[in-house]
């Protein structure tokens, strides 16, 4: 499979103070990623910096092989994001929530890998 981003030793924050720091990551095209964290732990800081919305303070974002610190439209021509809301909707676990997205893209239950998903129960 093709690797879609890559990202290495990715820092990032705000006003110049770093919220993640040393990040390293490897998306391969098909690959189904959640990030899991407690509030404030730079879930959507790290979402932010690989996507172009805030600036990195260190390391390097590569989508489908092209730097976003050097050519930032073409990088961010390559991919789509779409927030989720904050909440998850009252009577779901995570797991039923995964599940849920999964099948609105075509997936049956059946075809998501398992994982151990620690508190998505």
């Amino acid at each position: 499979m093709d690797e879609v981003v890559a990202v290495s030793g990715l820092s990032a924050g705000y006003r110049g103070r770093a919220v993640v720091r040393g990040i390293d990551l490897s998306l391969r095209r098909g690959d189904i990623v959640g990030l899991l964290g407690a509030n404030g732990s730079g879930k959507s800081t790290l979402i932010r910096a690989i996507t172009g919305q805030i600036p990195l303070l260190g390391g390097s974002v590569t989508i489908d092989g092209i730097a976003l610190a050097t050519a930032p439209e073409r990088a961010k021509a390559g991919f789509g994001l779409a927030i989720e809301p904050h909440e998850l909707p009252a009577p779901l676990s995570g797991r039923q929530y995964i599940e849920l997205v999964a099948s609105i893209r075509g997936s049956a239950p059946g075809d998501l890998p398992s994982a151990d998903l620690p508190g998505a129960d």
